[in-house]
């Protein structure tokens, strides 16, 4: 936020008025104002108290009246100026006089501070009490209080405050500023807003209580507070502003939903080791965002994020990473030196910038869905392990697109048809664009177990793979059971089943970007999972978990390169119990989804898989076994 200050000006008043004098009482000067209250302008060393504690008037008698002490002057070089008016408030009555500082301003003998009771001060101006370097306590301060002006505690030697019983909405510019004795401070309960510096420097500042109405945190609101560890946000907060949490050793913060703006190098240097931002309205992360969180190694992104600007996660310990399927750039250098085995880049990306990943020495493994995304040079720079690098968009390569992102020659998988493309493209100065030799036409895939769920952006061809069977699914709801078919040549965007053994490599044939004889599948229930899919459906999303189908119980990611079973009108049987399941329309147990034998079933089942009440002449299905009845 812009810095405000609070510009007050001084009317003298002359025409045959006489001329009134400040009125001195336990070291404070008060001012009489034109509509009969009067104002702290100053503090008086001849009357200070000993102890340096003083009192605030809640009224000063002035001629025989009492007049209620509604501010304290802030700002510096204020002079009394002929009819000289602030928008009819806060002129003080009296002779020309200048004030060369706020109220107190540099007083070095004030210790403390305390309201009278039932005081009326509504105000306390800027710069009120900056540098009141012995200033440790505030007691009694009333309720009444609605606006206190920037700097006004700044540098003050204030240990806890509570202004929770106060009126005030915004904790303005600086207001205690570089307070580094500052421990504990109770918020004002009705507060909406910190503006930017509120709290800079507090580094022994440990604990914030959020008031469930604050709704913006503006820049370097907390920079420097050494010694924060834990925030939690409410729900109705939206906006973070630049550095507003830098160089606190926060470990925990929780982000509301409502949160929809970070600024630049917003938690720059924390301790995070966690962020969950899957739920939270923001479509941006700015420069810098967790710049140089070494501990953070877990992090869920917005479900609508579309860019990931330069550094956001730089230096960073993230092993794994989920890409919602919105995001269309990722900025230069935003993941330096993290930690990542696996990155897949979603189909909307399309542009990977300079050392994006780079110097991630755990990288294997890079598939680039982004149908015409442009990888910057050393976007993969520096990753001594990557072998693997799949590009599997069905656009034409062109120079254009690839500024030499790799420096470790990886194996470059790609459309069968693009092979040669790829092969040939030269720069100018004829070297290939994507800085490698190895292209491709075969994907490598090894089963994690048995049965797994699959998804590619290629088409595929599954024919001649020994070991290995892709099956399609369907949910058939009279007998709460789910068919698997069997496929030889699949169409890119396919969810599928696979069957193989587990730790086997298997290589499947990447066909051209418009093969033919893919089969055709009809009335798979299956859903792809090329770029990751958010799952929200609880009764109708299923997932193979530990060997079953078994029912979305959280929202959340499913992972891209996966699929999932979605049964558009529910389930018949809302039990917990496995799904029944068939292959090739053989009522025979997948032992590795359900992890039980057959059940034994008296009824009498079609071969596809329907419920026969009463069954006469040909072949069904009972117990688990085809039977011919004649």
């Amino acid at each position: 936020m812009k810095r405000v200050y609070f510009t007050l000006t001084l009317m003298s008043l002359f025409g045959g008025l006489n001329a009134f004098a400040d009125v001195k009482q336990g070291g404070v000067v008060y001012d009489k104002m034109p509509d009969g209250s009067c104002i702290v302008v100053n503090y008086d060393d001849a009357t200070m108290p000993a102890d340096g504690i003083v009192t605030i008037a809640a009224t000063i008698n002035i001629n025989g009246t009492d007049c209620p002490v509604t501010g304290i002057l802030g700002g510096e070089n204020y002079t009394a100026t002929d009819n000289n008016y602030d928008n009819g408030k806060y002129n003080v009555e009296g002779e020309n006089t200048t004030y060369n500082r706020a109220a107190f301003a540099n007083c070095k003998k004030i210790t403390g501070l305390k309201f009278e009771k039932d005081s009326k001060v509504t105000w306390i101006g800027d710069h009120a009490f900056r540098f009141c370097t012995n200033l440790k306590t505030i007691e009694n301060i009333p309720s009444v209080l609605d606006d206190i002006q920037g700097w006004c505690f700044e540098g003050t030697a204030l240990e806890s405050v509570d202004l929770s019983n106060t009126n005030v909405t915004i904790m303005k510019d600086g207001v205690f500023y570089n307070n580094t004795s500052l421990t504990s401070i109770q918020l004002p309960n009705k507060l909406e807003n910190f503006w930017d510096n509120a709290f800079y420097g507090c580094k022994a500042l440990n604990n914030i209580v959020m008031p469930s109405t604050v709704v913006g945190i503006y820049n370097n609101v907390f920079e420097g507070c050494t010694s924060l560890s834990n925030v939690k946000l409410n729900e109705v907060c939206t906006t973070l502003g630049h550095h507003v949490f830098k160089n606190c050793p926060l470990a925990e913060v929780t982000f509301p939903n409502s949160l929809n703006s970070i600024g630049e190098y917003a938690f720059e240097s924390t301790k995070l080791n966690t962020v969950d931002l899957s739920n939270t309205q923001i479509t941006s992360l700015p420069n810098g965002s967790f710049y140089n969180c070494e501990q953070l190694s877990d992090v869920k992104l917005p479900k609508a994020l579309t860019n990931i600007c330069d550094r956001a996660f730089y230096n960073s310990t993230i092993a794994s990473i989920t890409f919602p399927p919105s995001l269309e750039k990722i900025g230069a250098w935003a993941f330096y030196k993290a930690r990542l085995a696996n990155v897949v880049i979603p189909t909307t990306c399309r542009t990977i910038e300079q050392g994006a990943f780079s110097d991630n020495a755990n990288l294997t493994t890079v598939v680039i869905n982004g149908l015409e995304c442009y990888l910057a040079y050393q976007a993969f720079c520096n990753c001594s392990k990557l072998t693997d690098v799949y590009i599997t968009s069905k656009e034409a390569p062109v120079v254009e697109r690839y500024g030499f992102p790799f420096d470790n020659d990886p194996k470059v998988h790609v459309m069968k048809d693009y092979v040669g493309t790829f092969s040939g493209l030269k720069t100018s100065e004829n070297y290939n664009p994507c800085n490698t030799t190895n292209f491709d036409s075969n994907l490598p895939l090894i089963l994690s177990k048995e049965w797994t769920t699959f998804t590619s952006a290629y088409n595929l061809d599954f024919s001649s793979v020994e070991g290995l069977t892709a099956y399609t699914a369907k949910y058939n709801k009279d007998n709460d059971a789910v068919a698997l078919t069997s496929v030889k040549k699949v169409a890119a965007h396919t969810g599928l089943i696979l069957k193989g053994e587990a730790g086997q490599t298997y290589t499947l044939p990447i066909l051209a970007s418009d093969a033919d004889g893919l089969d055709a599948v009809t009335d798979n229930q299956l859903v792809d999972c090329v770029d990751a899919v958010w799952s929200s459906s609880r009764n109708k999303d299923y997932f193979l978990s530990n060997g079953k189908f078994v029912n979305s119980t959280n929202a959340g990611w499913a992972l891209p390169g996966k699929s999932f079973l979605y049964i558009s009108s529910g389930r018949a049987n809302q039990s917990e119990s496995p799904l029944r399941v068939y292959v090739d329309n053989t009522a025979t147990a997948i032992n590795g989804i359900t992890n039980n034998p057959v059940v034994k079933d008296e009824a009498y089942y079609n071969l596809q898989g329907v419920k026969v009440q009463r069954p006469q002449h040909g072949v069904f299905i009972h117990n688990g076994k085809k039977v011919v009845l004649k």
